[in-house]
């Protein structure tokens, strides 16, 4: 069974260039969601003493584009997103 990590990172290596996420204030593309996500995963996975460790990651941010790429991020992590309003 393919996880959203797996189908995301798919459409990003065929569509590099096409939009992934907007909001009001512009889009980012595949190419750019992915490199904003991975680098957040591994300050993440840093943040939690290292990659296989799992754990809750609390996430207060508006919706916006940053919100959709720090919940991609933390899943991508291999966490859960604990979102706070």
């Amino acid at each position: 069974m393919k996880t959203v990590v797996t189908m995301f990172l798919e459409q990003a290596a065929k569509h590099p260039k096409n939009a992934a996420v907007l909001d009001i204030r512009g889009t980012y593309t595949y190419e750019r969601m992915n490199n904003r996500s991975a680098y957040l995963a591994e300050r993440i996975m840093e943040q939690l003493g290292g990659k296989g460790k799992k754990g809750r990651v609390a996430l207060f941010l508006p919706r916006t584009k940053e919100f959709v790429v720090a919940l991609f991020a933390i899943l991508r992590a291999g966490c859960a997103a604990v979102p706070i309003d």
